[in-house]
């Protein structure tokens, strides 16, 4: 391989990921690792090792992500490269994120945030401090998770980074929608859009959409909320972001169950917990359990009501989420119903 030619190369990897163009990628990235490993540059291996699992992570496949960045993080403690090592914790933080493993995720995040503060990598102080700010919004500590978003806005404005400040004032939306500020919300969201359509992250983009639809949702504007999780859902299977194409799907459920359209409800609840189960998306199971459970308990079919239900506030009492209090109260209304007697009979089989 060229000097000349591995440039080359390199930039058209970086431009089909840009294109969400992900397999092609991903190509390209195995040559320059095998290339590398074969050389004996164990810098550029590590990097290319770091690149690959980048991919992964975006297609959803987190075990192979983990595999690659693990195998890269090994490699960078080895030659000292402390601004790499950072890096690859980071991203291993993120796997951990959305995986539900959030002491784990935290963990790293703190490891990620030393090693860049030592070295006056304000950039990355800004980036691991948003997903430190995630971890704390996920588990209902508001304040804490806004603290952490501030900081990391304000840096990003001081070096201008438009992708950055997209992605916290995104973040900072979510808070004010988990608030129930929705007006605040969609004002943080438009701006964050704006910028997003600007620089071309289509990633970015189909995720505002989605939260842009969540708010008409919950204001019972369900058409204007389709109409957002459309555009949404189409580009998250353009570029194979399976964790969005899954929430998108979920969301769309929920209209429908809101609507009384039980059966187009479950239909994308089904499609959602396929693809949840497959990357291993533990919250995202739980929540769409949830939600089957809802319409199941609604249609008076108790026993796969009570089986979704029991499942949903296993997964949320590990991840410690605050809906786990949601579900047991879903629950005990079916026991008041039922009574106590088929209650714990329909748990028995469960058991079995």
């Amino acid at each position: 391989m060229r000097k000349g030619l591995s440039i080359q190369r390199g930039n058209i990897a970086r431009v089909c990921e840009i294109w969400g163009r992900l397999d092609d990628a991903l190509n390209i990235q195995k040559e320059f690792y095998e290339y590398f490993r074969e050389k004996g540059n164990r810098r550029n291996e590590a990097v290319a090792l770091h690149r690959i699992g980048n991919i992964n992570f975006v297609k959803g496949e987190y075990e192979k992500a983990l595999e690659n960045y693990t195998k890269s993080l090994k490699i960078k403690e080895e030659i000292g490269d402390k601004s790499d090592i950072a890096a690859t914790l980071h991203n291993i933080g993120n796997i951990n994120f959305v995986k539900g493993e959030y002491e784990k995720a935290l963990e790293n995040y703190t490891k990620s945030l030393k090693i860049k503060e030592e070295i006056g990598n304000k950039s990355g102080i800004a980036v691991t401090l948003h997903q430190i700010g995630m971890i704390h919004q996920v588990k209902g500590e508001y304040e804490k998770a806004l603290e952490n978003y501030t900081k990391s806005l304000k840096i990003e404005e001081e070096f201008g980074d438009e992708s950055g400040i997209a992605a916290a004032l995104h973040q900072i939306g979510m808070i004010h929608q988990d608030k129930g500020e929705y007006e605040k919300a969609l004002k943080n969201y438009t701006k964050s859009l704006k910028i997003k359509e600007e620089i071309g992250d289509k990633s970015g983009i189909a995720a505002t959409l989605h939260q842009i639809g969540m708010i008409h949702s919950v204001k019972g504007e369900y058409e204007k909320a389709l109409e957002n999780y459309t555009k949404s859902l189409k580009i998250e299977e353009e570029i194979g972001e399976k964790r969005g194409i899954a929430q998108t799907l979920h969301e769309i459920g929920v209209i429908h169950q809101d609507k009384g359209e039980y059966e187009k409800a479950l239909e994308n609840y089904t499609k959602s917990l396929k693809i949840e189960e497959e990357i291993g998306d533990k919250s995202g199971i739980a929540s769409t359990l949830g939600q089957i459970g809802q319409i199941k308990h609604r249609q008076e079919k108790y026993h796969e009501a009570i089986s979704a239900l029991a499942n949903a506030a296993l997964i949320f009492k590990v991840l410690e989420s605050p809906y786990l209090e949601l579900t047991i109260k879903n629950l005990a209304v079916i026991k008041e119903e039922i009574g106590e007697d088929k209650f714990h009979e329909i748990l028995q089989e469960l058991d079995k």
